[in-house]
């Protein structure tokens, strides 16, 4: 590879033999100095740019990241609220089972004092049919 002096470092060409030559020498030069400064604003026009894409891209990825982790903590949420919901209705199943139990036992008991006088009294006529019959028996002739 060809040694090419750096154009800022470098000093201007010295003038040649020929002043004519020279001048236009130095107007190429300076023409070459001036695009290569206008390569060097557009490449690092570009480089800034890059790097904003690139801190866009990791800042992107960053929120792609994170999304994903608030997903995922979603989907675990979920799945305990599930657990949760079953867990709910296997309970509320229960109560409303107790509920049940409960209203057929009050029930019982309220009906409990009725049958309780409902047989008192059976109790009573079978005890008064009783006496009857020991009256008659021992009234009637041997």
């Amino acid at each position: 590879m060809a040694y090419t002096p750096d154009p800022e470092t470098s000093p201007a060409p010295r003038s040649a033999a020929d002043p004519r030559l020279s001048a236009t020498l130095a107007a190429e030069y300076e023409a070459l100095h001036n695009d290569l400064a206008q390569a060097r604003a557009i490449a690092s026009n570009y480089q800034r740019q890059l790097a904003s894409k690139s801190n866009d891209y990791a800042q992107l990825r960053i929120i792609l990241e994170r999304a994903n982790d608030d997903l995922e903590a979603f989907k675990t949420a979920i799945a305990e609220l599930r657990a949760d919901r079953h867990r709910l209705a296997n309970e509320a199943q229960k109560l409303y089972e107790v509920e049940s139990e409960f209203r057929a036992l009050q029930e019982e008991k309220q009906r409990a004092p009725l049958e309780q006088e409902s047989l008192r009294r059976a109790i009573a006529g079978a005890l008064r049919t009783a006496q009857e019959l020991e009256a008659r028996l021992a009234a009637a002739p041997k």
